[in-house]
């Protein structure tokens, strides 16, 4: 679609009218230069809502800005326009059925993994928000601008920022990559809708011109990439069980070697049926591992010449580890090398392990980087797989010789 038509995209709200119609306020906002509108109504029945939506049609039509409809694919078959539909709506699949391949069909997404996907289902453009914390938008709809800088370097549809946008924060999206705006309150909650729109339109028109270039980046394993930790994590259970009188099976690092810490805890519990509970098995795990960040681990040979070229070159780093996050930041503290990181995750934080190719995509929302310009250094056999099919290339620590 023409990403133009995402420069000032208003969504309306009737709780914001007053004694004024919606028509009215409709017909200001688009005087005012709306370059595409959204009709969103969650209260009306099918027949209200087409009764509405053939009357909005009207006004769009005489302002030549296309409508679309939330949500509602047959109040949207009906009127013949497109439609805009959350994660939790309709498929852009059934959308595309009911609308056919040329309608203008947007979809919701706050993070990397949801936009490539809708991308590749035949989404028109995307909606990314909310770009700024409101009071009407959960927290875990929050989008920061490392994640709407990667939506926009990873996806080649125009993409649309929302929630909680007003003339004061507007310009901190400058050079973020998106094709526009999109507006509820501030517009519709005015007293001069008109006006509103024009002030916007101005605002956004500047905010546009800077080109964007996302800036490489990479993303870096700790245990057996940058520290030489990994023979402490191969015996840190072989060590544990003979503490307790119990004679390891030989394959046990290949059984437990993907396993979180709680799910190693729980394995070892019920194999060697231990005494304690699974709670103070990981307590008892995580101490010994914590004495391995705190006093032993040192970095391999040219890890910190890795990362001081890195810098040079302005990349963007993220250390991405198995390993708590706390942990780790505990290791880069003591061997003085945190500076060189623009992030410090965990697999613990995305609630995913690494041979799952999301878990590198969230990464990559934190960095706000482009995919084919960050590399991925891994050790692990099942991570640099994870990392390949999440579209990533990847180096082996051999990289650092």
């Amino acid at each position: 679609m023409n990403p133009n038509l995402l420069k000032l995209y208003a969504i309306t709200d009737r709780a914001w009218l007053g004694e004024n119609s919606l028509e009215s306020v409709v017909e200001q906002v688009l005087q005012g230069g709306a370059t595409l509108l959204q009709l969103r109504e969650k209260n009306l029945d099918d027949d209200a809502f087409l009764a509405e939506a053939r009357s909005i049609l009207k006004v769009c039509n005489r302002h030549g800005v296309p409508l679309l409809i939330n949500d509602n694919l047959e109040v949207a078959r009906q009127l013949g326009v497109g439609a805009h539909i959350g994660q939790d709506d309709s498929t852009i699949e059934e959308a595309r059925r009911m609308l056919g391949p040329d309608a203008i069909i947007g979809v919701s997404c706050n993070c990397v993994q949801q936009a490539i996907e809708a991308q590749r289902n035949g989404a028109s453009y995307l909606g990314v928000g909310a770009v700024f914390k409101t009071g009407t938008k959960l927290d875990a709809d929050y989008v920061d601008r490392r994640e709407l800088e990667a939506i926009c370097a990873n996806t080649t549809i125009p993409v649309v920022a929302i929630g909680g946008i007003n003339t004061g924060n507007v310009d901190q999206l400058a050079g973020s990559g998106i094709a526009g705006i999109s507006l509820i309150s501030a517009l519709f909650a005015t007293e001069n809708p008109k006006l509103a729109t024009q002030t916007m339109l101005e605002k956004v028109e500047k905010l546009l011109e800077p080109p964007f270039n996302p800036p490489p980046g990479a993303i870096i394993d700790l245990d057996g990439t940058l520290l030489d930790s990994l023979p402490e994590w191969d015996k840190l259970a072989d060590n544990y069980l003979l503490s307790k009188g119990k004679t390891p099976q030989p394959n046990l690092l290949s059984i437990i070697g993907e396993m979180e810490l709680p799910q190693s805890a729980k394995y070892l519990k019920d194999a060697y049926d231990l005494s304690e509970d699974v709670d103070t098995i990981q307590d008892q795990l995580k101490k010994a591992i914590e004495h391995v960040y705190s006093h032993k681990a040192q970095l391999l040979p040219n890890a910190k010449f890795l990362l001081e070229n890195l810098q040079r070159q302005q990349v963007r780093i993220a250390l991405f580890s198995a390993t708590s996050a706390p942990l780790a930041k505990q290791a880069l503290d003591r061997l003085k090398i945190t500076e060189f990181f623009d992030g410090i995750y965990s697999t613990e934080d995305f609630g995913v392990t690494k041979s799952n190719p999301n878990a590198f995509l969230k990464v990559l929302g934190r960095l706000g980087t482009a995919r084919d310009k960050t590399i991925v250094i891994e050790d692990a056999p099942y991570a640099i797989k994870g990392a390949q099919l999440a579209g990533f290339k990847t180096y082996t620590q051999d990289i650092l010789k």
